[in-house]
């Protein structure tokens, strides 16, 4: 038996254990992967508001220009909002325009509190608060909320907001839950070297089906196979799965 047969059989074996049932002391890395994609969807709503800025393009009531709404200006589009915090106060700030000067309009909110106030720098427009209100308010609770869970800012360059790699092994495979800075969560399996030390599991084959092909063809069948105690993930992940219980 050569050294490719020898892993796809270690592979196919996993297919044949069952499925993990979720308990107080274990779950599998699928639930986690579950539970985690679930948590983050509200913050990858805020990161692109895409419904909101659909939403504000089609309200012909507003039009934008020096910080100032008018109907008698020309019309002048939404093209981003930006969100972030710093110092407990939540901010979303609204470019109307292109270009290297767009007009921008911002409101804050401090964690804790409900009253929405305007940056220095922007003209208070307390109807257009009052029209979008719930839209704000569900964006300061999200941003509130993530930014108190991991103890820190979030940046409007939707950059390094967040860390949360969690690496499993059961001395076989390595497997791993990735968070990025939109809020996006993805999984990834690999072999441990000391297992594949040719690297055979990404090597392209003539006849044969790539090993981690396989593995990615099935992955999701296989990360419900998996136990991880739930003592041995990180405090944030935890405060996550208790939530969710």
């Amino acid at each position: 038996m050569d050294s490719y047969q020898i892993l796809q059989d270690k592979i196919t074996s996993y297919f044949e254990r069952d499925e993990i049932k979720r308990t107080d002391e274990y779950l599998s890395i699928y639930d986690l992967y579950v539970i985690l994609d679930q948590k983050f969807q509200k913050f990858r709503e805020i990161q692109f508001n895409q419904k909101f800025i659909s939403k504000i393009h089609h309200d012909r009531k507003w039009k934008r220009r020096n910080s100032l709404f008018d109907s008698k200006l020309d019309w002048k589009n939404l093209d981003d909002i930006l969100v972030s915090t710093e110092k407990n106060t939540a901010r979303v700030s609204f470019f109307f325009g292109t270009g290297f000067h767009p007009d921008v309009f911002t409101v804050l909110r401090n964690f804790g509190g409900s009253q929405i106030s305007f940056s220095s720098t922007t003209i208070p427009d307390f109807e257009f608060v009052k029209r979008y209100q719930k839209d704000l308010e569900m964006i300061f609770d999200t941003l509130e909320e993530f930014s108190l869970l991991f103890h820190k800012n979030i940046h409007s360059s939707r950059e390094d907001s967040f860390s949360l790699p969690l690496t499993f092994t059961d001395g076989f495979l390595t497997l791993s839950i990735l968070l990025d800075s939109y809020g996006k969560v993805s999984s990834s399996i690999e072999i441990n070297s000391n297992y594949d030390p040719d690297s055979l599991y990404h090597r392209e084959w003539y006849t044969r089906k790539k090993l981690s092909d396989l593995v990615e063809e099935r992955k999701d069948e296989l990360l419900k196979k998996i136990a991880i105690p739930v003592q041995s993930l990180d405090d944030i992940s935890k405060q996550i799965i208790y939530e969710k219980k």
